[in-house]
């Protein structure tokens, strides 16, 4: 998927800064998703910020993509910090954060602009082992995807 090669491409500088590996595997077939493809770059690029900014140094953030007849799905997993299970019930609320210069409205945007495209997002994490996000965004049907002659 493009937006996600854009987003890492965007955020590997950040990533190299402090000497985090970003992989991404990615499936070669064309998937079709229907969308704003800045508001979904968006919510990869937050993700993938906030992935980075929870690892402390030579850290891992491996994003793979599945999909099967209905969805795709977008897994981003690090191996960072990882998130209390009393602020993981309340990741995309307004204005709550676990950061020191962060407002909170940054998952609260993702989780809408995904809610938006009629998908999903759930976090699974445990402390000290990292944070998986998983986004789940419905397939474009046939007659919405671009037709190659």
């Amino acid at each position: 998927m493009d937006i996600v090669r854009e987003a890492v491409n965007f955020s590997s500088a950040q990533a190299f800064k402090r000497n985090i590996n970003i992989e991404l595997e990615t499936l070669e077939t064309y998937i079709g998703i229907t969308g704003s493809k800045t508001q979904l770059k968006q919510v990869l690029l937050n993700i993938l910020i906030n992935g980075t900014e929870a690892i402390k140094n030579n850290g891992r953030i491996s994003i793979f993509i599945k999909k099967d007849s209905r969805n795709v799905y977008i897994y981003i997993r690090d191996n960072g910090s990882g998130i209390s299970k009393d602020h993981l019930s309340k990741i995309g609320q307004p204005f709550f954060t676990s950061k020191e210069k962060g407002n909170g409205l940054g998952l609260m945007v993702s989780f809408n602009i995904i809610k938006k495209h009629n998908g999903a997002i759930h976090i699974d994490s445990e402390e000290g082992q990292g944070t998986t996000f998983m986004i789940t965004l419905p397939l474009a049907s046939e007659k919405a995807l671009p037709h190659t002659p």
